[in-house]
């Protein structure tokens, strides 16, 4: 079967709008976020000034910035790498702005609009993998932390969800007395987020061909 061609640079593009509608869509589920974007979520519920975008943006650029510290290098990956991440933020706010009216009032449709959310997340990660752009924030300072100190990047990971759960608590604790943020969903995204993934991409990959536009190796 021949597959059909799609600029590698356009699944950046289609991910990060997936990615932030998904990201919308179980904000309003009050069934928890991701690991990784629950320090940002929080600070959007405490202050009214922040919004989820805003605060997700500038957390990704203190990732870069200690990522910077740590490796001793700036390279033109990790400004592309805000480049992408600041799109998305703004993309998050635009998704919570026209998800405004929408909020689920039973139980089930709680699960329904988390379990389409996080089929999106899924795909839109397995999107940002076809791409030869630097991906966000998130994504790269694990990669490239393992890559610098010579760790193995799963264990890394692992270590860093641990973290940044441990961060969430501590915030939630000082923003509000209370856990806040972190529920159910939370770990249900950190158990099948990485199988979904790796399901679209397998189908991906076989009905489309994403070759990027531009061959070019960030370094």
């Amino acid at each position: 079967m021949k597959r059909i061609r799609i600029w590698g640079e356009f699944g950046l593009f289609l991910g990060v709008l997936l990615m932030a509608f998904a990201l919308a869509l179980q904000s309003k589920t009050e069934l928890g976020v991701a690991m990784v974007v629950t320090p940002a979520y929080l600070l959007s519920l405490r202050f009214d000034s922040i919004t989820f975008g805003m605060a997700d943006y500038s957390v990704q650029f203190l990732l870069l910035v200690a990522l910077a510290i740590i490796t001793r290098k700036l390279t033109l990956k990790f400004a592309l790498a805000f480049v992408t991440s600041a799109l998305y933020g703004l993309s998050l706010d635009l998704m919570v702005f026209l998800l405004k009216g929408v909020m689920p009032s039973t139980l089930f449709e709680r699960i329904a609009y988390f379990a389409v959310g996080q089929l999106l997340t899924g795909l839109s990660v397995a999107l940002f993998f076809r791409t030869n752009l630097p991906l966000m924030a998130y994504d790269m300072f694990v990669k490239e932390l393992a890559v610098h100190k010579g760790w193995a990047i799963g264990k890394l990971k692992i270590g860093y969800d641990l973290t940044i759960l441990v961060v969430s608590v501590a915030l939630a604790f000082v923003l509000f007395g209370a856990i806040r943020g972190i529920h159910i969903g939370t770990f249900v995204t950190a158990a099948v987020t990485g199988v979904l993934i790796i399901g679209f991409g397998k189908v991906l990959d076989r009905f489309i061909d994403f070759t990027p536009k531009f061959d070019i190796v960030w370094k």
